[in-house]
């Protein structure tokens, strides 16, 4: 089977000079920018350049619209399963800059990275950050009946979780409000027969949302299954903007190399 000639250097000029006009016309906010045109498999060609520029987060766009509004594409989920940076999944009705924004925390080290990118971001937005935690009953204590002693022993454990995860969300947002002293941060305790349940039912509660953060890192132990399971509903189910965050060797820079 014959390999097909790359395209030629008159190609490759065409592209690149309408890439150029396109990102002109789009925003003006960017001055600096390098225009990169590639050849091959999307994702492969995105995975390579995300490496060769040593880039900080990957932006891509949902291809939502019709009828599946929340409709995200083959590559752009690829690119949060895979990518070994943060990626930011935009919307297509998302405007330019943050106002709102949520940060979902479940206490691992992912939750903490989420949260030092969410902060950043409010603290640069001059926007208002709300951390969530989504309670769900461990053991499915109402889908059998529980009588005398047991019952109250289960409801007074209940109430010590809860509160136990209300007192580490109100740690969190102390710490940030200590290092990100300008940004305005609030704290939510929600619950919900799911994480993901509640956290839709947060932004829809909240129809001005721009962006949810969360930790990309699950618990699977199969390699290739990097993103959680949460994150992989949350993709396909917000309405707004996703930021997805691993756990990067590095504390996030204000001066970051982005790849669109």
């Amino acid at each position: 089977m014959m390999k097909k000639a790359p395209p030629s250097e008159e190609v490759f000029n065409v592209m690149s000079e309408k890439l150029k006009r396109f990102t002109e016309e789009t925003t003006n906010l960017c001055a600096k920018r390098i225009y990169h045109v590639c050849c091959g498999d999307p994702f492969s060609q995105l995975m390579t350049m995300v490496k060769a520029i040593h880039a900080d987060l990957l932006v891509v766009g949902s291809q939502g619209g019709g009828e599946k509004p929340n409709h995200v594409g083959v590559i752009a989920s690829k690119c949060v399963r895979r990518s070994s940076v943060p990626v930011l999944l935009v919307r297509r009705q998302h405007k330019v800059g943050y106002k709102k924004l949520v940060v979902c925390v479940d206490f691992p080290v992912a939750s903490e990275e989420a949260l030092e990118y969410a902060a950043e971001i409010a603290c640069n937005e001059n926007a208002m950050l709300h951390i969530l935690h989504v309670w769900c009953e461990p053991w499915g204590v109402y889908d059998f009946p529980v009588e005398g002693s047991n019952h109250y022993a289960i409801e007074k454990q209940l109430e010590v979780a809860k509160s136990t995860a209300k007192r580490k969300i109100d740690k969190m947002r102390a710490d940030l409000m200590y290092e990100y002293f300008a940004a305005n941060i609030t704290t939510s305790v929600v619950e919900a027969p799911s994480v993901i349940e509640g956290i839709i039912s947060f932004i829809n509660e909240h129809e001005d949302m721009d962006l949810v953060v969360v930790g990309n890192r699950g618990h699977s132990k199969i390699s290739d299954f990097f993103i959680g399971t949460t994150t992989e509903r949350l993709i396909r189910k917000s309405p707004c903007s996703v930021l997805t965050v691993g756990v990067p060797n590095k504390k996030p820079s204000t001066k970051r190399k982005l790849v669109f």
